[in-house]
């Protein structure tokens, strides 16, 4: 994959994480992904409590629906918390081993965690 399709290479995002929480959630909505170190997309959601998700998911929600590309996300009530596995769940539909999905939810990822200035 070109490395020009994200705004910064996986090598440097990594070293951008601070490792505070290590939750050990099993993610795999990137699997259909040929890209060195992808795992920092999960290392960087693992990174987040159960209920912090919630933000990220809705992050991901309003990028992809202002991009108006094949948003078949479901909407979440504010007040809903996600779990990892709902969370895993919704990528993993959404994507559907799309490479432009995945590229979309793996740049939105990265700006929520590292916004670009």
């Amino acid at each position: 994959m070109d490395k020009y399709a994200l705004n910064i290479d996986t090598k440097s995002l990594k070293k951008k994480i601070s490792y505070l929480n290590n939750f050990n959630n099993n993610y795999n909505f990137l699997n259909n992904i040929n890209l060195d170190n992808f795992n920092v997309y999960y290392d960087i959601l693992n990174n987040y409590e159960d209920f912090k998700l919630k933000n990220i998911y809705n992050y991901i929600f309003y990028k992809v629906d202002n991009l108006n590309y094949d948003n078949n996300l479901p909407k979440i009530n504010i007040n809903e918390n996600i779990s990892p596995e709902k969370l895993n769940k919704y990528l993993n539909e959404y994507i559907n081993n799309d490479l432009v999905k995945s590229i979309i939810i793996m740049n939105s990822i990265q700006q929520y965690y590292y916004p670009i200035k």
